[in-house]
């Protein structure tokens, strides 16, 4: 849609951002980007049918908001997950209950949500991006990159018109990533606030899915170790009010008995006994395999940019800068995704939250 100011400017609003026709370039690019984000996964939102963990966590969502079981003990039926639905902690349920409370009981009402989740995803990376190059005009206005080089992953299309539980779960690690890089810009007390606040969002995203939730609390160290802008003294002061933040929330909310009663189901139930007896591989490192297969479609993307730019004679140095940070969010992805071999019960999909990262590094 374009709107026209009382001076005579003349503004393109998006879904996720306004920009100034007059001194961007850059609409043709976000409407690429958005017509494949939107080509990718309506179509398959608006079918029936969903993969068996989306309709199962549909299930307990619509339960729940319909009366049947609680926040911190879902339920799923009367013949399975007795004498509640621990399988994964209880957030991302409790979210989607309030869809289905606001908008019905519609199979629309989870695929809306499933969308929801797509666009609060993409606004995060763009928000990132151009956190990232705050004070480079230019490359601050192409934040289409990362979205479109994300959104081109299979496997990421593929979660977004499935609902799993790691798009709501990636909404809490990007928010939680970009209060963190904040909190490592500030010079002054604003500093610990974002550093906190960052560190609260990485609890909320473990409430969704466990453990693979927390991997920002590490971004503290990443960013010591490529940039080395802050002091070992800083850096290990940032590190402290992260991991206190995070302890300290942990211990309040277990001293509900509701949540510690259910949240001790669920590491017991799930995932030490996924630890030691659920194998969906042979293979540890099945996961690495794919994600490397996963992220050849944007590698692939990145090197016809980058032989375009060669054949127009269009030379691009990348600076020091560009390097360490493109170091710097593959970390963060690779934090994001190693540790999941930990278990062998290893499905593609859950790689989608550490996506975003590789996406930015890429561009």
């Amino acid at each position: 849609m374009c709107l026209r100011n009382n001076s005579g400017g003349l503004y393109f609003v998006k879904p996720f951002l306004t920009m100034n026709l007059k001194d961007s370039t850059q609409f043709p690019f976000w409407n690429f980007t958005l017509t494949l984000l939107f080509i990718l996964t309506l179509p398959y939102l608006l079918q029936d049918g969903m993969f068996t963990d989306g309709v199962l966590y549909t299930a307990v969502s619509k339960n729940l908001a319909n009366g049947l079981g609680s926040f911190w003990f879902p339920h799923f039926s009367d013949t399975m997950f007795l004498p509640f639905f621990h399988q994964q902690p209880p957030l991302t349920f409790g979210i989607q209950a309030l869809f289905f409370k606001l908008f019905g009981n519609s199979i629309y009402c989870e695929r809306f949500y499933s969308f929801f989740t797509l666009c609060v995803s993409a606004f995060l990376i763009h928000r990132i991006w151009r956190k990232v190059y705050e004070e480079e005009k230019e490359v601050r206005q192409i934040s289409w990159l990362p979205v479109l080089l994300w959104i081109i992953i299979p496997v990421c299309y593929w979660a977004y018109s499935n609902n799993v539980e790691e798009n709501t779960m990636g909404i809490f690690t990007l928010f939680s990533t970009l209060c963190m890089y904040k909190g490592l810009l500030q010079k002054n007390a604003n500093s610990f606030f974002y550093l906190a606040a960052g560190s609260l969002l990485a609890l909320m995203a473990s409430l969704c899915k466990g453990f693979p939730g927390l991997f920002p609390v590490i971004i503290p160290f990443l960013h010591w170790l490529v940039f080395r802008s802050l002091s070992l003294k800083r850096m290990i002061l940032f590190s402290f009010v992260t991991i206190t933040t995070l302890l300290l929330a942990y211990a309040l909310l277990l001293s509900n008995t509701d949540a510690r009663t259910s949240l001790s189901a669920y590491l017991s139930d799930r995932v030490i006994n996924s630890i030691k007896n659920v194998s969906t591989e042979d293979d540890r490192f099945y996961l690495i395999k794919q994600l490397l297969a996963e992220l050849l479609v944007p590698f692939i993307v990145v090197a016809l940019l980058s032989f375009y730019l060669k054949i127009k004679s269009v030379h691009v140095k990348a600076k020091t800068d560009d390097i360490n940070r493109m170091l710097f969010f593959l970390l963060i992805g690779l934090s994001a995704s190693v540790p999941l071999i930990v278990t062998l019960e290893q499905r593609r999909f859950y790689l989608v939250t550490s996506l975003p990262f590789y996406a930015i590094s890429f561009a």
